[in-house]
């Protein structure tokens, strides 16, 4: 993967990762799922809200990756070359 990047570390990913994870909070947290009895697994495949709710999450955790992983490689690049100590 470095070699992709040319060796550089891209932090203009983490406000591309805030947007996403903001958006797709609100939007998850705007959705209003009425309470019923539990469904049938094929009735659940079958809502169109399953499928909202489920695409939301996974937005929510890919802005995450996205938000958090360069944010470790900084802290990782930036900190000293040392070897452990006992």
């Amino acid at each position: 993967m470095r070699a992709a990047l040319g060796g550089r570390l891209e932090l203009g990913l983490v406000p591309v990762g805030v947007l996403v994870i903001g958006v797709a909070g609100i939007e998850l947290a705007g959705t209003a799922v009425p309470a019923q009895a539990p469904l049938a697994l094929v009735t659940l495949l079958g809502s169109t809200e399953f499928w909202r709710m489920s695409t939301l999450l996974a937005l929510v955790g890919l802005g995450g990756g996205l938000y958090s992983v360069p944010l470790y490689t900084l802290m990782q690049l930036a900190s000293p070359r040392r070897t452990g100590r006992v």
